[in-house]
């Protein structure tokens, strides 16, 4: 029974794929008014993940329900995992592990928002899991301290790691962007927009027709894995799963209005893309794909700045360039927030052992390293220096 005062609330179970697709429609109206809301979390994008990727894992979603409807959502699985050897039961967010899903939280809506954090956190508590993985969570949002201080309350042992997420504040207009930016690097987007205009015929644009979204896709595959092919490997796109998480994703977002799928065109080939969406005012970088025979025209860079005029004349806000540090991110970028995962073990010994070897043989290695170290300046030989080690 609720408290006096407080909202009545009844939780739902959720087990199914097929018992979390009957609540899309409830939950977009719950991604449009909660508390961390993005792509990442609405059903376009999760529903998508789980039909494409099909992981071995049990679907563990735990749904809150007022009066008014659907007050929040925990979008969970658990999966079994080996580590060491040993196999344990790992609770995570659903769309983790596959290096796509970022920004992801519990979905609460904004009035009641710590009670419903409360409530699905003691819920969880009664999964059965041995580790929680609780992955990319901005640094910002709420869940993170409410996550603390509910295993601090059971003594249960929590490590946190920060993942840098570079983005861009946009600004009124595109020449106070460029102005902002270092001169040579200023010079060089400039000069690159006016050797291909004045060596091709130049197209930028969005795919918008879901007609071309096929021949769209097999581009930015087909170009993203250039790259790769030049250096002999296989990149992501050769992965069939991921492929078809595109394709279903693709006419999702469509058709909730938040896909927004970059071009550029030289005499009318498609040579470099950019995949994104747009949630609230910001636009998040999924992925991108360059034609790798054009690399040295600069063609990655003059598409990223097409892009910002447009969504500058558009009037968004923010571009967000997602997990992981690169030069080019580093270049158009003019902040890093992180996103943050934590780690919590329960107090059995299968958890225990299976939090904590990881990081002492993490410790053992950089002890071992350090006596390397040691021993080669006592021989007069210089120790290896951080780039090399890195």
């Amino acid at each position: 029974m609720p408290a006096a005062g407080e909202p009545a609330f009844t939780l739902q179970a959720i087990r199914t794929a097929t018992a979390l697709s009957a609540l899309a429609e409830p939950w977009s109206l719950l991604s449009a008014d909660a508390a961390a809301a993005n792509t990442f979390l609405t059903p376009e994008w999760i529903l998508s993940w789980w039909e494409a990727y099909r992981p071995d894992a049990q679907v563990a979603c735990i749904a809150v329900h007022a009066p008014t409807g659907l007050a929040a959502l925990a979008p969970m699985m658990i999966a079994t995992e080996k580590r060491f050897g040993l196999g344990v039961r790992c609770l995570r967010f659903l769309g983790d592990g596959t290096t796509e899903s970022d920004h992801m939280d519990l979905l609460v809506r904004r009035q009641d928002a710590a009670l419903l954090r409360s409530r699905i956190l003691e819920d969880l508590d009664e999964l059965p899991w041995d580790l929680a993985v609780l992955s990319n969570i901005p640094e910002h949002s709420e869940t993170i301290e409410a996550v603390r201080l509910w295993a601090a309350r059971r003594r249960y042992p929590m490590a946190s790691k920060a993942i840098p997420c570079p983005a861009r504040q946009l600004p009124a207009n595109f020449d106070s962007l460029l102005a902002s930016m270092p001169s040579r690097f200023r010079t060089t987007i400039r000069s690159t927009r006016k050797r291909l205009a004045a060596s091709y015929r130049v197209e930028f644009g969005l795919h918008t027709d879901p007609a071309e979204f096929p021949a769209a896709l097999d581009a930015l595959f087909t170009n993203h894995e250039s790259r790769w092919r030049a250096k002999e490997q296989a990149g992501v796109f050769a992965n069939a799963r991921r492929r078809e998480f595109y394709r279903l994703l693709t006419a999702r977002l469509h058709d909730a209005g938040a896909l927004r799928f970059f071009f550029l065109k030289l005499d009318g080939r498609i040579v470099a893309q950019e995949y994104c969406f747009e949630s609230s005012g910001t636009v998040f970088l999924l992925q991108e794909g360059f034609a790798f025979a054009l690399a040295k025209e600069n063609i990655g860079n003059a598409l990223r700045s097409y892009v910002f005029e447009h969504l500058i004349d558009a009037g968004c806000q923010k571009y967000d360039f997602l997990a992981g540090v690169s030069r080019h991110k580093k270049n158009w970028s003019d902040s890093t927030p992180n996103d943050v995962t934590l780690e919590i073990a329960r107090r059995t010994p299968r958890a225990l052992f299976a939090y904590g070897a990881p990081r002492l043989a993490s410790r053992a290695k950089d002890r071992a390293r350090a006596v390397r170290d040691t021993l080669r300046r006592a021989r007069g030989g210089a120790a290896p220096g951080a780039d090399e080690r890195n």
